[in-house]
């Protein structure tokens, strides 16, 4: 949303309306100078690709973290480390600064928590695991049914809560992990985010 490339056309007739995937979008489409007809969505995920994965009784030891991200470096990735290995967490870096992958999903199935932004939280919950927004852009901590529907309207930005997570709150939050959480999160994927449901919506338009 930070490039005006990937902005609606403005010039006059160039388009009827806009389809956004959250309210942070909306919100920055309603600005424009074309005042266009603005049509909610929800972020589409493919349940088939992202798919549940039960723990393998292998995994129910000491339980691994994933740090997903094409941004986060430096100090930003570091406040993970040493809250990982208080909580007795190991922590992995995948994304396009430390391991690039092709197949995430192969990645997050290979644990049971994983921390990033955006489309991230939502594939992490489409497999079955606990997803925790942080970034280099901010956070807001577990995705939960109460969560929700404040950090979806936000895009899963780290921005919906307003609250600075620091390594302390960051160990206290890793400490309450439970398997229960992706479970929890693999629910709101499926209920919400099923990539059928939202081609029926975007036909409909």
């Amino acid at each position: 949303s930070g490039f005006p490339v990937q902005s609606p056309p403005q010039a006059e007739g160039a388009c009827d309306a806009v389809m956004v995937m959250n309210d942070r979008l909306a919100r920055r489409t309603e600005g424009l100078a074309a005042r266009l007809p603005v049509l909610r969505l929800r972020q589409p995920i493919d349940l088939q690709r992202f798919c549940f994965q039960p723990l393998r009784l292998e995994q129910r030891g000491r339980p691994r973290a994933l740090l997903l991200s094409n941004y986060t470096s430096g100090t930003r990735a570091r406040m993970v480390e040493d809250p990982g290995a208080a909580a007795g967490i190991e922590l992995r870096r995948v994304g396009a600064t430390t391991t690039p992958s092709s197949a995430p999903e192969h990645e997050i199935a290979d644990s049971e928590i994983v921390l990033t932004l955006g489309r991230g939280a939502l594939e992490a919950m489409a497999c079955g695991r606990a997803a925790y927004v942080f970034g280099d852009a901010g956070g807001d901590g577990w995705v939960t049914p109460e969560t929700y529907p404040a950090l979806e309207a936000e895009g899963f930005s780290g921005r919906a809560l307003g609250e600075a997570i620091g390594t302390e709150r960051l160990t206290a939050d890793l400490r309450e992990w439970r398997e229960e959480l992706g479970e929890l999160g693999r629910d709101l994927a499926c209920e919400h985010h099923a990539v059928d449901a939202h081609e029926r919506e975007a036909v409909d338009v």
